[in-house]
């Protein structure tokens, strides 16, 4: 199984059933960069660190952790005195946790996988004027080596 099946995965599964995240993609520093190239609210996908265990016969198994970064620019106040439509609105990404939590959790498109299993969640601090979670899953699944034709050296 390749890596970016999952991904592959996540991404459709939460575009159909986010409509209202504007950006779902994998993570490759989009929020790192000073303008950010996202729409928000943003979903950013990638797989953190994976553990291969060997098996007989060149197979292995995979356990991989796979980060699902949510992220919002902060607009509005939550303060106790804001008026009530701007505090609501300012619940909008630590509810959208919940939503992509709610679809994650037990997540796996096919056989390949097994079901993720959420592992923590926490905050970044990295991005000002906006808000940003990162929430990690666990799955496993097994790798058979394809052998890739090598070049022939004389042509």
């Amino acid at each position: 199984m390749r890596k970016s099946t999952i991904i592959k995965d996540l991404q459709g599964m939460l575009s159909r059933a986010l409509p209202k995240v504007k950006y779902i993609d994998k993570d490759w520093g989009q929020l790192d960069l000073e303008q950010p190239p996202v729409g928000w609210p943003c979903i950013l996908i990638d797989f953190e660190e994976v553990d291969p265990k060997q098996l007989k016969g060149g197979n292995e198994k995979d356990t991989a952790i796979i980060v699902l970064t949510v992220a919002n620019r902060r607009t509005t106040s939550s303060s106790a005195h804001a008026p009530r439509d701007a505090k609501e609105a300012s619940y909008i990404t630590i509810d959208l946790t919940d939503d992509v939590h709610d679809l994650v959790q037990g997540y796996s498109a096919s056989e390949e996988y097994t079901p993720l299993s959420a592992i923590s969640f926490y905050k970044q601090n990295n991005l000002p004027g906006a808000e940003c979670y990162a929430m990690r899953y666990r799955t496993t699944y097994n790798v058979t080596p394809t052998l890739m034709a090598l070049p022939d050296e004389n042509q």
